[in-house]
């Protein structure tokens, strides 16, 4: 049994696969504990490849579309921010007055009672953009200091089936044939800053990656560079 003959015997995902391989050796590997067997059957074998699929990230247009649409001004503010942060649902939807510095214009994603950032990774500080300030100035003015930043047009946390269905309602109504789901805010933010050509390090940095592996899934996405890389070829031919 080799994974080649593996991989077409058995007609399933290679995630699937490597679930069921897992179970497997595990299997064996408590067979070998109690002394049964000697050397696992599995322990050559290994994971086979899973392909990541792209990012799906929304257009200029119809970002454009999309907030040139009626929503609650609370809706429109969340939306907003998701786009020029970059944040993860909990990591917005969890955010309180103390986590904004108006005076360096920043937003800290950091643990406190009640949420815990994915990662160790995820603690970070984002620099806030002019027009975010301005929203997130005004909504400050109206808050406590406890209070969560953006909620929902009844003044309670964010819930995230809620504001998909919002989400999807907008789109809808702005044309937008694409999938339309809040994560896909993040995949733009991160998509827009590569293709405005910021280094793949710092949008790490910005987004909370563990490290910049998981970043260069939008590296794809920047293609106005090469064609001016390669013209530096046409020298070869100039005397």
């Amino acid at each position: 049994l080799d994974k080649g003959n593996l991989k077409h015997t058995i007609k399933a995902k290679p995630k699937t696969i490597n679930f069921y391989l897992a179970s497997l050796k595990e299997l064996f590997k408590r067979e070998m504990l109690k002394d049964r067997i000697t050397k696992s059957p599995f322990a050559h074998i290994k994971n086979l490849k899973v392909d990541k699929p792209r990012p799906e990230y929304y257009t200029k247009e119809e970002i454009q579309a999309f907030f040139n649409q009626p929503m609650n001004p609370e809706y429109y503010n969340a939306f907003k921010a998701y786009l020029l942060t970059g944040m993860r649902f909990e990591e917005l939807a969890n955010l309180k007055v103390d986590d904004i510095d108006l005076n360096e214009k920043t937003i800290s994603v950091c643990n406190k009672e009640g949420f815990k950032t994915k990662t160790e990774n995820a603690v970070r500080i984002i620099p806030m953009s002019d027009d975010l300030y301005n929203i997130v100035s005004a909504l400050l003015k109206s808050s406590g200091p406890n209070e969560y930043v953006f909620r929902s047009p009844k003044g309670e946390k964010l819930r995230e089936r809620s504001l998909l269905e919002v989400c999807k309602r907008v789109a809808k109504k702005a044309g937008i044939t694409s999938r339309p789901f809040i994560h896909k805010f993040r995949h733009t933010f991160a998509t827009m800053l590569v293709q405005s050509d910021v280094p793949l390090e710092t949008i790490k940095e910005l987004l909370g990656h563990s490290s910049v592996v998981e970043t260069e899934i939008y590296a794809h996405n920047k293609t106005n560079h090469r064609h001016h890389q390669v013209r530096i070829l046409d020298n070869l031919f100039k005397s």
